[in-house]
């Protein structure tokens, strides 16, 4: 499961502490396990992509709440929202190409809606602190 608070200040909060990046690792993690055993071809080809998709995920999500700025979260909230986008078109790719066996899929695929509306949720809080920011004088 994830880790606890890292930062040195007990109050600080930092990516480690949003769900959203919590869910979004388990969902790379079981990407990477659940594509390992796949044709050569296969784990170069659509598996590289896929894991690459998951992987950017909460990546994306710590680089925006790393950077300590409304502004930076939501840009990199939004980053992390098209790589679920791209994931879940990937996903479907690989059950409609008979990759991925059907448990495994409806796991991921739930994972990646959890992942996506706690995304959503980031974004749109994201998106009100920078609109609550005074304009520069």
């Amino acid at each position: 499961m994830a880790e606890t608070n890292t930062s040195s200040q007990p109050g600080d909060r930092t990516y480690r502490d949003l769900e959203a990046w919590s869910r979004a690792m388990t969902l790379a993690e079981e990407t990477v396990q659940a594509t390992r055993n796949w044709r050569a071809v296969d784990q170069f080809s659509l598996g590289l992509q896929l894991r690459r998709a998951a992987i950017s995920i909460p990546s994306n999500v710590a680089e925006g709440q790393a950077r300590r700025s409304a502004a930076a979260a939501r840009y990199h909230t939004a980053i992390a929202l098209g790589s679920h986008g791209e994931y879940e078109t990937q996903l479907e790719l690989a059950r409609r190409c008979a990759l991925i066996d059907p448990v495994t899929f409806a796991r991921l695929s739930a994972q990646c809606t959890t992942v996506g509306k706690l995304l959503s949720g980031l974004y749109r809080a994201a998106l009100r602190s920078v609109e609550r920011k005074p304009p520069r004088a």
